[in-house]
Formats: structure tokens, C-alpha cells, sequence
């Protein structure tokens, strides 16, 4: 698929973008809160009359990442909508003219997120297997996107799968499989250190949404300058401000299932109008 068949397929995605603030009251109805403290933390930035700028602002956002092919550069419009943030604008300024004010508010947006995490934490606590930490970290994370996506109709894909790279997918259509998988195989060689509440040693974990095409495998990598690839990213994680941030970080690995899980609880949301949506803009590609 060439990147001007990529950009017409996702394009067809931009109005779920539109379902944001349905999706996010949605996952904090599940319990999964940790997400709202970036929305905070950059609105508090805001003037009073810049609020519903702000909001507009992350739609426009998240509108041009869920439809922007990896290595596609964006065009002029694009670049200005991502700069158009008022609020992102004066933490910018802030942070170099007044550090102090944002590093403040920064250290309170941590502490709300630690806490919200361990509340998050609480509500996974009764499911899932107990002796999976003992487990490689690979395994760790193979065993807990099978019981998160499974029911989703995902199941671990052999073919694509590697000891250190474990992939789950579903047949999309003849042609093209959707899977779930860590953006690179290198993720999963060592488990989390214990963070002890501290964010920036907290590991990160990029999962990733693509649509893979039958018989590839490898990494869900994209490198820039191909000009067709068997490969197209679906960025669901971009629909709620401050998902993305969020559920990539893992302080210790019983913090992968919960990640995992607000994934999973995302695609429940919206995956079935999304597959519907892929299957058709690909049957008219």
C-alpha cells in the first residue's frame, strides 16, 4: 500500500475523533482515571475564555495523528493545527521564562497520577494470573494480551510472534490481518525496574494498532522513505487526551496487565466501527 493509499484509508477515521469525550467519560466509568490528570495539567494553562479553544484544539490534533501515515510529513495546514494549542502555548513560555510555575503544577499532575494509578491498580487486583510476574517479561506481556484481547476476538498470531515479540490479531479481511503487538521486540528484553513513584524512571511501553498485510511479519516499525509498505498504523491511542501519555508507563510489572487492559478497553469502545470502517475503505482502495 503506497503512503497516498495509507492517507486516503485513515483519513476515513477522522470523525472518530469527534467521540472523545464520549470515550474518555467511557474508560472512567471502567475505572480508568490516570489519563485525566494530562488533560488537567495542560488545562491549567488555559485563560478562561481559552477553554473551548483548547478542547477544539485536541480534536483538531487528534484528527491529523490518526489519519497521518508513519514517514508521511504533514503538510503546512497540519503543522499550524498542531501548533494552534493556546494552552500548550503558554506552557511553552512559561517553561522558559518560568519554570518554576510549570515545574510545580507538573509535580502535582505526577502525584494525581500516582495515585489515580494505585486506584486503578485496586480494581485489576482480583483478576489474572498471580504467578505471571515470575514469569519472563515477554511471557508476562503474551499472556496478558491474550486474556485482554482475546474476548475482543484476538488470538496470538505463531506466524508473526517471536519469543521476545508476541503479536494478537484478528482476519480483517482477505488480504489484511489488524494485530496488536509492542512497537519493537527490543520493549520486552528486560522487565521494569521498581520506579518508586518516580515518573521519569518509569518504563515505557508503546503498544501498538496496525493493520498488517497476510503473510508479512517483523516489526511493526515503519521506516521512513518506503514508498509502499504491508504495514498501516491505527493510532486509537490519540482519541482521549491523555491516553497516550498514560498507558505507556509502567513503574513495575504488575503495571503491564493494567496497561494492556486500557487498551483493550479503548478497542472494546471503538474497535468494532473502526474494523468496519478499515474493511470497507480497503475494499475500495
Amino acid at each position: 500500500m503506497t503512503f497516498e493509499q495509507q492517507r486516503r484509508l485513515l483519513l476515513l477515521l477522522r470523525p472518530y475523533a469527534d467521540q472523545g469525550s464520549y470515550l474518555s467519560d467511557a474508560l472512567q466509568l471502567r475505572g480508568l482515571k490516570s489519563f485525566r490528570v494530562w488533560d488537567e495539567f495542560q488545562s491549567s494553562f488555559c485563560q478562561a475564555n481559552e477553554i473551548a479553544d483548547y478542547a477544539l484544539s485536541f480534536v483538531a490534533q487528534a484528527k491529523i495523528r490518526i489519519s497521518s501515515p508513519d514517514g508521511l510529513p504533514l503538510d503546512e495546514r497540519e503543522r499550524e493545527l498542531l501548533r494552534a494549542d493556546p494552552c500548550a502555548n503558554r506552557r511553552r513560555t512559561l517553561q522558559r521564562h518560568h519554570s518554576s510555575v510549570v515545574n510545580e503544577r507538573r509535580a502535582l499532575m505526577h502525584k494525581s497520577f500516582l495515585r489515580l494509578r494505585a486506584e486503578e491498580l485496586q480494581i485489576l487486583e482480583g483478576g489474572g494470573d498471580h504467578t505471571a510476574k515470575l514469569k519472563p517479561y515477554a511471557e508476562v506481556f503474551r499472556l496478558h494480551m491474550i486474556e485482554m484481547f482475546g474476548p475482543l476476538g484476538f488470538s496470538l498470531d505463531e506466524f508473526r510472534s517471536d519469543i521476545t515479540f508476541p503479536v494478537v490479531s484478528k482476519r480483517l479481511t482477505e488480504k489484511w490481518d489488524i494485530c496488536w503487538s509492542s512497537e519493537s521486540e527490543r520493549t520486552l528484553l528486560d522487565a521494569p525496574q521498581e520506579s518508586r513513584g518516580d515518573l521519569a524512571r518509569m518504563a515505557q511501553l508503546d503498544l501498538r494498532c496496525y493493520l498488517r498485510a497476510q503473510g508479512s511479519r517483523g516489526f511493526a516499525y515503519i521506516p521512513i522513505g518506503f514508498s509502499a509498505l504491508d504495514v498501516v498504523p491505527v493510532r486509537l491511542e490519540f482519541l482521549v487526551s491523555g491516553f497516550a501519555w498514560a498507558y505507556r508507563l509502567i513503574g513495575r510489572v504488575e503495571e503491564l496487565r493494567l496497561v494492556i487492559a486500557a487498551h483493550a478497553e479503548l478497542y472494546r469502545l471503538v474497535g468494532t466501527a473502526i474494523e468496519r470502517t478499515l474493511a470497507d475503505g480497503l475494499f475500495r482502495l
